[in-house]
């Protein structure tokens, strides 16, 4: 836009300097534009992958979770499992009850008292954590 405001302004025609000196090339919004929006964008909008890293830390956290999402619950599960002794923990989803941690019948008694029960099984009990429920409504 300011090389067009240029163009105006040096030209020889009267109506195209008052065009010139009418247009404003909005630096700010060029500038934001440019630093926020990626170069190449997809065609259609809906698929995301529009704005360039770093311009918003909740759309980033966001990415992380969908990029990452398998590796951030194998370390949910390994720390959980080192935390409480219970070797045989596992993360594990279903449409009904959404995220939840495993654990069979012979290590009830180590679960923490903080984990709330979601399901009963025949040979386990399956558990919901306030950093899990977090994640899943992420």
């Amino acid at each position: 836009m300011a090389a067009i405001k240029e163009l105006c302004l040096a030209s020889s025609n009267e109506y195209l300097k008052r065009l010139g000196d009418a247009l404003n090339p909005c630096p700010y919004i060029a500038e934001k534009i440019f630093k926020e929006i990626v170069d190449n964008p997809p065609a259609i909008a809906a698929k995301g992958g529009m704005m360039n890293s770093g311009v918003s830390n909740d759309l980033d956290e966001l990415r992380k979770i969908s990029s990452s999402g398998k590796e951030y619950l194998t370390e949910l599960q390994q720390k959980e499992a080192e935390k409480t002794g219970i070797s045989s923990l596992k993360i594990g989803f279903n449409n009904v009850f959404g995220y939840y941690l495993e654990v069979t019948n012979s290590h009830k008694n180590k679960v923490p008292a903080e984990w709330m029960r979601k399901q009963t099984l025949t040979s386990a009990e399956r558990y919901i954590t306030a950093e899990l429920k977090e994640y899943e409504e992420k």
